[in-house]
């Protein structure tokens, strides 16, 4: 009997409270709504902030094998000698015997979605699957088509200084492509969208390269499609692949001139 007492006298108490303190409650909820109120931009900021750190890792990616446009309004910057190096076919010499060359912005989700591809391929580079690889050197070139300068009080894209002095190097970059092996597979013709954009200009004269463009050269290789650019293999504005893991197997057989990459004649078959 005294224990039940006890517990009745308890039940008691925390009724009495509950009456007494009754007014408190709503004081309570308001203020755990205004406290998540007052909480939501802190919480906002840590998510973009987690955001914009996972967005900028694929620039910083791209950066680390990027080569300055400083300079590119007087001609003299290192993507300036990039293509003179190309055009003399110095650039195997200047770049490497094989390298890829990709044309890209910071603010291009098609780019991130490809770096996905990239660092695998690097990170597995003579491993597993990619084996064949061992004893060869990745080697590539990237250049931030966005990135622009002040001048003359007003900002100017330095890599449009680039492709103006270089319009018909474009041009001779897609001539004839429509025959190389992976502008065969995906049936690419000489009045692709893709391919005019290399050399054509939009209405103010500036460049409309899209981002990303991906091109492969392989000194080692002789372009059995006739290309009109020493060590041009191939060119590329998205590659297939649902994974990293395709991704990088796509670039694989790009640099091995495997898969859809092999010699084949698909207009002929």
């Amino acid at each position: 009997m005294a224990i039940l007492r006890a517990i009745g006298r308890f039940f008691a108490k925390i009724g009495r409270w509950i009456r007494d303190t009754a007014w408190v409650q709503p004081l309570l909820i308001v203020g755990a709504i205004f406290g998540l109120i007052f909480s939501i931009p802190q919480i906002v900021k840590g998510i973009q902030g987690i955001s914009k750190n996972q967005g900028e890792a694929y620039v910083r990616w791209y950066t680390n094998y990027s080569l300055s446009l400083t300079n590119a309004e007087n001609n003299k910057s290192k993507v300036d000698q990039l293509f003179e190096d190309i055009k003399s076919g110095d650039a195997k010499d200047t770049v490497a015997e094989k390298f890829f060359l990709t044309f890209v912005k910071k603010d291009c989700s098609v780019c991130e979605s490809q770096y996905e591809g990239w660092k695998y391929l690097v990170n597995n580079w003579g491993k597993n699957e990619f084996s064949d690889l061992k004893g060869q050197k990745f080697k590539m070139v990237t250049i931030f088509i966005d990135k622009e300068k002040k001048i003359d009080d007003k900002y100017e894209n330095l890599f449009n200084y680039v492709w103006k002095n270089n319009t018909y190097l474009f041009e001779n970059f897609s001539e004839n492509y429509e025959n190389s092996e992976y502008a065969q597979y995906k049936e690419y013709t000489s009045g692709c969208t893709s391919f005019t954009n290399l050399y054509d200009s939009d209405d103010e004269g500036n460049f409309k390269l899209e981002s990303p463009t991906t091109f492969f050269f392989d000194y080692t290789k002789d372009s059995d499609w006739g290309g009109t650019v020493d060590g041009l293999q191939e060119i590329m504005f998205s590659f297939p692949g649902d994974t990293q893991v395709d991704k990088a197997r796509t670039l694989h057989d790009c640099w091995t001139h495997k898969g859809v990459f092999a010699d084949h004649n698909y207009y002929n078959n």
